[in-house]
């Protein structure tokens, strides 16, 4: 699922599909796939992660400065 930043991901749901079809993501992955915001992912993946959908995973590699977490289905 590739979402543009003209029909940017709204719902919970679609940012659940979202990390379903590409396995595994990282926040600022989703928020340049979708252009949400920071915040705006943050709060959908908080909601995720409280339902116990979403998880978060390893670290991705780092080019520098503190790691991304790898988010992916439960």
């Amino acid at each position: 699922m590739q979402l543009s930043r003209t029909s940017a991901a709204t719902s919970v749901g679609d940012l659940y599909a979202l990390i379903r079809d590409k396995r595994e993501l990282t926040r600022g992955q989703i928020g340049k796939l979708t252009g949400l915001s920071r915040t705006a992912v943050n709060a959908r993946v908080r909601e995720l992660t409280s339902r116990g959908l979403v998880i978060e995973d390893e670290h991705a590699p780092s080019t520098g400065g503190r790691p991304a977490t790898l988010l992916r289905i439960n």
